[in-house]
């Protein structure tokens, strides 16, 4: 898969498919989008067209929110478009000044003179351009000869359209589950492990303290989860743990907000590694308990529940 950084950096053809967005988590819908983008081809020459995504660093709604939160790091959606066969993907650079350029603007003299392109797939809610006036209606009015403007229909389950919006207010309410419906696979963070206050190793549950990579990324709502562990990025070999977000409030009454994992027969040294997280279900919120004997019965049950299945 190449990526371009600027557009003078692509080479004009008209032998692509192009779809433009955020793509912000990559979800099913958005999958959707990318396996018809793959398997596009050229009519009249039956021949293949390269598939091409046009997305954004940062998302635009972080550049003019800066306490919004992503579902995806640029790393993480440029991996998940490779796994999909995309041929082709141009991250724009996004600030206020390019968000000022027209839809037109864009299409007709970036996407259509510049880049090339024979289709153009626009998804049901998305919209670009100044004043986010860029919509599937919009751009079929302007007159771009030999090509083929295509709406992408949204995808829905349980009578409910699949959407980044969505996957993020079920992360927010620790409905892991519905999220990871959603997104077709584990929601997941990655971090560099620290040294903490060693105190679930004196009450025998050792914890991995994370300090989270991207502090964009939106971690979910507090409590204590089951989950998988990868630690050698290499040979992606996951470990079963659980993991606790929150703020110990057994042991501190202000503490700053952590993230730890406990793995499961597991004892090796991973300070300064590279972790990261896959959540799976939300076992329960996080609470004070009286004494730390009452927090280890918990934990015993805690590892029982995420061991059940």
């Amino acid at each position: 898969m190449k990526i371009y950084n600027q557009i003078d950096e692509i080479p004009y053809s008209k032998m692509r498919a192009i779809a433009i967005g955020a793509f912000d988590g990559v979800h099913l819908g958005h999958r959707k989008i990318i396996e018809t983008l793959v398997a596009s081809e050229n009519e009249s020459q039956k021949q293949k067209l390269s598939a091409m995504i046009i997305t954004f660093e940062p998302i635009p709604r972080a550049v003019f929110n800066p306490n919004f939160k992503i579902l995806t790091t640029i790393d993480e959606r440029l991996n998940c478009f490779e796994t999909l066969n995309v041929n082709e993907v141009l991250v724009v650079p996004f600030n206020k000044e390019f968000a000022n350029i027209t839809a037109e603007d864009f299409v007709r003299n970036y996407l259509y003179q510049k880049i090339g392109f024979t289709k153009l797939y626009i998804g049901f809610n998305h919209s670009f351009g100044k004043n986010r006036e860029g919509n599937y209606d919009f751009v079929k009015k302007i007159n771009l000869p030999e090509t083929k403007i295509i709406p992408c229909e949204p995808i829905v389950f349980q009578d409910t359209y699949i959407s980044s919006t969505k996957i993020r207010n079920y992360l927010i309410n620790g409905e892991i589950e519905n999220a990871n419906m959603f997104l077709g696979r584990k929601y997941s963070i990655a971090g560099k492990v620290v040294k903490g206050k060693q105190i679930g190793q004196k009450i025998g549950f050792p914890t991995a303290n994370i300090i989270v990579n991207n502090q964009s990324k939106l971690v979910p709502k507090n409590g204590v989860y089951s989950c998988e562990v990868i630690i050698d990025e290499s040979k992606r070999t996951s470990l079963k743990g659980m993991t606790n977000i929150g703020y110990r409030p057994t042991f501190y009454d202000n503490s700053e907000k952590n993230i730890e994992v406990h793995i499961f027969d597991f004892d090796e040294d991973i300070y300064g590694k590279q972790i990261e997280i896959l959540f799976q279900r939300f076992i329960r919120e996080e609470k004070k308990f009286d004494t730390s004997d009452d927090l280890i019965e918990q934990l015993f049950n805690d590892k029982k529940n995420c061991l059940s299945r």
